[in-house]
């Protein structure tokens, strides 16, 4: 299927726009700073981008590599496009800096694209949703694991760094703390094979998780230790002395 060059720019200003991202360029002066160049998309063999220093009447497509469709000509300032082997600008060396269109695959690649990209950006939102609430169950599982689990705790003094590691085992998982108190770093093994010898790393802080039975079983030694610390508070909280106390200190002075 053939489309006219206005089409072309039209599907690609929706694909952009909706599913996209930006293209930036690093300062000269401070490589830590970089400010936005363009609005891209880059999938299904396509590398679609519209410069933001030309407006978005300038568009260059790559299919597998190609450019086949460009509107950026000769007199068009895009200096990162030099220097960054990723940009969808770069020069072709088959090609100079002139208006390209050749028909092909890849115009019926961007229409179903265009069509698809309302869904393909749900998608993304959906997954991106999953994955931070997958992030932030793991850094409250490992803050559950150091204040709750009955980790013993040990602080090593060394001549090149002193640092505090804890430990747990039981039937079920091997966990370590690589971390401190207040910044923990929690690893969980799960005990595999004859008398549990050998084991298999199902969690770590860092976003490794292996489903399985383990998980039921920490998350009650957690329940565990929530309850038992709920009840050392109502016994600090019992014994502490009353304003009626108080007041029978100050008149027995």
């Amino acid at each position: 299927m053939y489309f006219t060059d206005e089409e072309i720019r039209t599907m690609a200003w929706v694909v952009v726009t909706s599913i996209g991202t930006y293209e930036d360029e690093e300062d000269d002066y401070c490589s830590s700073l970089s400010h936005d160049v363009a609005r891209v998309y880059a999938g299904f063999g396509l590398a679609i981008g519209f410069p933001m220093i030309t407006g978005s009447q300038r568009l260059t497509i790559r299919y597998e590599s190609r450019i086949v469709f460009n509107t950026v000509v000769d007199g068009d300032t895009i200096k990162h496009a030099w220097h960054n082997p990723r940009s969808v600008f770069r020069p072709d060396l088959s090609q100079n800096l002139s208006y390209v269109f050749e028909h092909g695959v890849w115009e019926d690649i961007l229409y179903e694209l265009c069509q698809k990209s309302s869904k393909v950006r749900a998608d993304g939102v959906r997954r991106e949703t999953e994955a931070r609430a997958q992030a932030a169950w793991i850094r409250q599982l490992n803050e559950d694991c150091c204040n709750y689990l009955p980790l013993t705790f040990n602080y090593h003094v060394a001549p090149a760094r002193s640092y505090e590691d804890g430990f747990y085992e039981d039937s079920v998982v091997r966990v370590t703390n690589s971390g401190n108190r207040s910044h923990p770093s929690i690893s969980i093994y799960r005990k595999k094979g004859l008398f549990g010898k050998s084991v298999e790393l199902v969690f770590k802080y860092d976003g490794t998780f292996v489903d399985g039975d383990w998980l039921g079983h920490v998350q009650r030694l957690i329940e565990q230790g929530k309850a038992r610390r709920q009840r050392e508070i109502a016994t600090e909280l019992a014994a502490r002395p009353t304003a009626q106390d108080y007041l029978n200190q100050i008149r027995n002075l």
